[in-house]
């Protein structure tokens, strides 16, 4: 049973979930990439890094 609020339709507690669970996961899958991203290019501060510090 839908209310009508203006020009805006409702939304249930379900579907604001899951657009913002959807929205997190657009962020995190973009966060990992630039993640990964930055750890390819300083691969070899990080290796000396590791190796600096635990050999």
């Amino acid at each position: 049973m839908a209310r009508h609020r203006g020009k805006r339709a409702y939304k249930s507690r379900r579907e604001k979930r899951e657009k913002s669970f959807r929205e997190i996961r657009i962020i995190l899958l973009f966060a990992s990439i630039a993640l990964a991203i930055y750890l390819f290019m300083n691969r070899v501060y990080i290796w000396d890094y590791i190796r600096t510090s635990f050999y």
